[in-house]
């Protein structure tokens, strides 16, 4: 199976870039491993810094690179070849990028929080919190406008864009899995070993899934003529 996905991976444009970007990823999960080992055992790496999950931390930086790259290769297709269709799509990343950099919605998460401090489910799981809602509820907001302006660009293009649109959507569908269920599964872990384990396969999830999203913009932007 593994042999099989990487030859379909090398048999396409502009592989060695993909590989490059997947590479990255990977050191900084070894990285992440290395950092996390406990410290009876040895003390590598033990700067907050090098961990996966650290805001503003080395991994996070280089995700910050690629959002940008993401939200300038959208506004390239845009100016290139005068698909405004792509608004929504910069408009996004755009978005994933300041509220990485910022916490946007984890702190008007913690804001609004307060108005799920009542509700029966968290009485029931003690592992939930009424940021965790607050913070799911900002998302959403944010979602609902954003997604609202891709699908009205969406309804305005032509096919060929359209096509484009479902392989984006469905790279970003991995994201949100990775960036959202897989964080909020991680609330129900009880054992320190397990939790980690969820940590690693989101934060790095996360990022293989923002690496293929990269190099599908790069792709798009490498065509010599846009598909009519």
């Amino acid at each position: 199976m593994i042999t099989k996905i990487f030859l379909k991976l090398k048999s396409m444009p502009n592989q060695s870039i993909l590989f490059a970007l997947i590479a990255a990823d990977l050191m900084f999960a070894i990285i992440h491993i290395i950092h996390k080992v406990p410290s009876e055992i040895w003390v590598l790496l033990p700067d907050r810094a090098y961990s996966i999950s650290e805001d503003r931390g080395l991994a996070e930086a280089f995700q910050y690179v690629q959002e940008l790259w993401v939200t300038l290769a959208f506004l390239w297709l845009v100016y290139r070849y005068r698909r405004f269709a792509f608004v929504g799509f910069s408009l996004l990343f755009a978005f994933f990028l300041v509220d990485d950099m910022t916490s946007i919605h984890e702190n008007l998460g913690a804001l609004s929080g307060k108005m799920f401090s009542n509700l029966q489910i968290l009485q029931s799981f003690s592992n939930l919190r009424p940021d965790d809602f607050g913070e799911l509820f900002i998302s959403a907001m944010f979602g609902i406008g954003l997604f609202s302006i891709i699908g009205l660009c969406y309804w305005r293009t032509d096919q060929p864009t359209r096509q484009i649109f479902h392989q984006v959507l469905g790279l970003l569908a991995v994201f949100i899995f990775f960036g959202v269920g897989i964080d909020f599964l991680d609330r129900f872990a009880s054992a320190r070993i397990l939790q980690e384990l969820l940590k690693l396969l989101e934060d790095g999830g996360e990022m293989l899934a923002m690496s293929l999203i990269c190099w599908y913009a790069y792709l798009l932007c490498d065509k010599p003529a846009f598909p009519n």
